[in-house]
């Protein structure tokens, strides 16, 4: 299958929160790049929705502004495909760090 992605995508499949609307949804944090994030909830959102992203990973908080460009569904569950509004070196090192620890 041929990748489309620009950006190398680096698995998680840790707990995070988005906010949306001032709502806290709990979510899959399924991947992450440099451009943008895959969650994975049971709360049916909108493509276009913009949501904050929270999560923790070895003590670092991530906190992200991202807008939901596309959805899966999965069962009963829903794949989020979402983009950063801003690009932050902190993800690209964290991605990086991550990538060399799985290599090692």
């Amino acid at each position: 299958m041929f990748n489309r992605r620009k950006a190398y995508r680096q698995e998680l499949n840790i707990e995070g929160v988005v906010t949306l609307d001032r709502n806290n949804i709990g979510v899959t944090i399924k991947d992450i790049s440099k451009t943008g994030i895959a969650i994975v909830t049971n709360k049916n959102l909108k493509v276009s929705d913009v949501i904050d992203i929270m999560f923790k990973d070895n003590g670092i908080l991530f906190q992200e502004k991202g807008k939901i460009v596309r959805i899966q569904q999965l069962g009963n569950l829903f794949l989020y495909g979402c983009e950063f509004l801003s690009l932050n070196s902190n993800i690209e090192k964290y991605i990086k760090t991550k990538q060399n620890i799985e290599n090692a």
